[in-house]
């Protein structure tokens, strides 16, 4: 991985300074019980995900920018249906790295008997987060402890699994 200046733990290699924690449907999510999670951090934070966060960046503006053009040009709808397609796509394999880290904390905060204090951090993040009129400030404190504390939990979770 390259070294990545970020403010939060290097474990997540600049994913988070990129990217939300998952907070859809929390308590759905909740509701069931808790899985094993596919892979670890070193398979879900990885320089190809970074790299995958910013071409969904990139290829959002441009669709952005074409559905404006498409307004004025008849001919630009092929080429805005095909970055559309694109973009669902990446934002697909996106949305599944956010749950495999989701799955992963959540099975290590579950073994290490810490579970509800994590369910907690994330449903203070969300409630920040999803708020009419999100106070940036808040919001940004909330998600700094919930990812400090992963962690944390990854740390001793590791720690104790030598």
């Amino acid at each position: 991985m390259n070294k990545v200046n970020s403010e939060y733990p290097a474990l997540y290699n600049g994913y988070f300074d990129l990217r939300e924690p998952f907070i859809k449907d929390l308590e759905d999510v909740y509701s069931k019980p808790i899985q094993i999670p596919a892979c670890g951090p070193e398979e879900i934070f990885t320089d190809e995900a970074i790299n995958l966060i910013a071409e969904a960046r990139i290829l959002g503006q441009q669709v952005l920018c074409m559905r404006n053009e498409a307004e004025t040009a008849t001919e630009a709808g092929d080429t805005l249906r095909c970055a559309e397609k694109s973009l669902k796509i990446l934002e697909g394999k996106l949305v599944q790295l956010d749950l495999d880290a989701f799955r992963y904390f959540h099975f290590i905060a579950a073994r290490r008997f810490e579970l509800d204090t994590l369910k907690e951090k994330y449903r203070a993040y969300k409630c920040a987060a999803e708020d009419t009129e999100p106070d940036e400030v808040l919001c940004e404190e909330r998600k700094r402890d919930l990812l400090n504390y992963q962690a944390e939990l990854e740390g001793s979770f590791e720690a104790h699994s030598l």
